[in-house]
């Protein structure tokens, strides 16, 4: 059974903005130097009709004992989050796909960018993860939604201040 994931952050800039910034390349190493992660672009394609970006990411973070064994602690985990923007469109479909266990590991998700009244605009995403690791797959399920969820909290203020910084 899968685990779902709900967040919801409001930006102070249109939605098409939001969607050009989280297709920067300069806003991935932004992240890279302000949170605690390795993260990298490894491919961004802008074609026609839509735009595709692949980013490598190693997190920095104490897993729980019960999750140590299955993802190596922090040594030799990442994992590729592959996100694909149709133009035109208000969403960005997106998917994880870890270094270990990826047979038994799906997260997949669609970021909505919703219009604001203001000239703002609300990003929203559901996604569900599922971890098919007999008995502790739902408790890692639920550590690992949680530490999504956090890691989109600290990357909405630094997606905000990154915008600040390159405003044209």
């Amino acid at each position: 059974m899968a685990t779902p994931l709900h967040v919801s952050h409001d930006y102070p800039f249109s939605p098409e903005r939001f969607i050009a910034v989280y297709f920067d390349r300069g806003f991935t190493a932004w992240l890279d130097q302000h949170l605690d992660v390795s993260m990298s672009v490894d491919v961004l394609e802008d074609k026609p009709t839509t735009i595709l970006r692949t980013v490598r990411t190693v997190p920095n973070m104490d897993l729980p004992a019960f999750a140590r064994a299955i993802f190596g602690g922090k040594k030799g985990f990442s994992y590729l989050e592959t996100a694909t923007h149709t133009k035109g469109t208000r969403s960005i479909a997106w998917s994880i796909l870890p270094s270990v266990i990826p047979d038994k590991f799906s997260m997949t998700g669609v970021t909505r960018i919703e219009p604001l009244g203001d000239g703002g605009c609300r990003r929203i995403v559901d996604a569900s993860l599922e971890i098919k690791v007999f008995a502790i797959g739902p408790r890692l399920e639920e550590t690992v939604v949680k530490s999504v969820s956090d890691s989109y909290t600290k990357g909405h203020s630094l997606m905000v201040d990154y915008e600040k910084a390159t405003r044209r």
